[in-house]
């Protein structure tokens, strides 16, 4: 895994998987909420750990409101935790916070309380059509550089 790890995502994930997210800024990729399950799954398939992420609503590159931010409680590797029970342990934790907390909120109550959004919504947007789910990807060569920020 080179060094810029994001830009790696891309050729690491299923075709499939990477032709359903959207891209905005520097190679982060979100997917739609029905779309969580098997991006999470290919996370785990090839060996990334899924350390929380966020909800957005994504209208263009340059439109982008966070509505919600996703945090695990994963935390850091144990030390003589593999690193593939490490990774299985995080997309588990990732997807009980997905199901249990991000899929019961009322997502258009929270864009609402953002004005550009709520007019738009107002004027008919439905805002399903633009809400993404980004997942922050850790790789066991980034995993100590991205802990450390915690």
């Amino acid at each position: 895994m080179s060094e810029n790890f994001y830009s790696d995502i891309k050729s690491l994930l299923p075709g499939d998987i990477i032709d359903k997210s959207v891209c905005i800024g520097y190679n982060k990729y979100g997917w739609k909420l029905h779309d969580v399950q098997s991006v999470v799954t290919a996370y785990e398939h090839i060996k990334i750990a899924a350390l929380g992420g966020s909800v957005k609503c994504v209208f263009s590159q340059e439109e982008v409101f966070i509505l919600i931010d996703i945090y695990t409680e994963t935390g850091k590797k144990n030390q003589n935790e593999s690193w593939d029970s490490f990774v299985h342990r995080s997309c588990n934790d990732f997807m009980s916070m997905f199901n249990d907390v991000i899929l019961k909120l009322d997502l258009k109550k929270e864009a609402l309380e953002i004005e550009s959004i709520k007019a738009k919504i107002e004027n008919g947007l439905d805002i399903d059509d633009y809400l993404y789910v980004f997942i922050t990807p850790v790789s066991e060569t980034t995993h100590n550089v991205f802990t450390s920020l915690y």
